[in-house]
């Protein structure tokens, strides 16, 4: 990596990451990913743990996903067009609702986002809209985003107690989390079938169990 990008990257994008990454030796640009590896410009193979944190899963450039990727590019399908109806998050949404709806028997309306905050702010949208009362749970050393509303969720050290929001968000109630096929008032399981989303219900000494539905993709 050139000095002038490493400059560039330090300056004017990520100041904090990029002290850290050079203090570990790992300020490099990788120039290709395949499978679980990644590729240094002079064909260095080196192997990846971290996944993208999870973003991965399938490893980099997975043959099917790229076969998929290409040939809606070749198809010069819209990638962006709001007043319109979206197939593919329909059919998603479909599909979702009917994954959890045979564990519960419900039918969802499925919010779709690209990130877990995104995943939060939903949630939290969704309570103020329902009125039900500021109380939220969160996983106690967890992480939930970066956004404003999620960082007031957000129980860590390096977490600043009060963000953009003005303060942390009234009510909230660190808990551990138990997830349960059935989702049982008084069920102390913590299952998940295979392949197959489940309720997250949340469990504290200052709120009854309340439940929602965590889908993950």
């Amino acid at each position: 990596m050139t000095r002038e990008l490493f400059d560039d990257f330090a300056r004017h994008n990520r100041p904090g990451l990029a002290r850290l990454l050079r203090a570990c030796h790992l300020d490099v640009v990788y120039a290709g990913a395949e499978g679980d590896h990644l590729i240094g410009a002079d064909g260095t193979r080196v192997l990846d743990l971290v996944g993208g944190f999870g973003a991965a899963l399938f490893g980099h450039n997975h043959p099917a996903l790229v076969r998929v990727a290409t040939a809606r590019l070749n198809q010069q399908h819209p990638f962006v067009s709001q007043g319109s109806i979206r197939a593919g998050a329909a059919r998603l949404a479909r599909r979702l609702s009917d994954l959890v709806g045979s564990t519960t028997g419900r039918d969802y309306v499925v919010t779709l986002g690209s990130t877990g905050a995104d995943a939060v702010e939903a949630a939290r949208v969704i309570d103020e809209i329902e009125a039900r009362g500021p109380v939220y749970v969160s996983l106690a050393n967890a992480f939930h985003g970066k956004s404003a509303g999620a960082f007031a969720l957000t129980e860590q050290a390096d977490t600043p107690a009060r963000g953009s929001t003005g303060s942390r968000a009234g009510g909230r109630v660190s808990s551990r989390a138990c997830v349960d096929a059935a989702c049982s008032r008084g069920s102390k399981s913590c299952r998940r079938e295979r392949n197959r989303p489940a309720p997250v219900c949340w469990r504290s000494a200052r709120t009854s169990p309340c439940c929602a539905i965590a889908i993950s993709c």
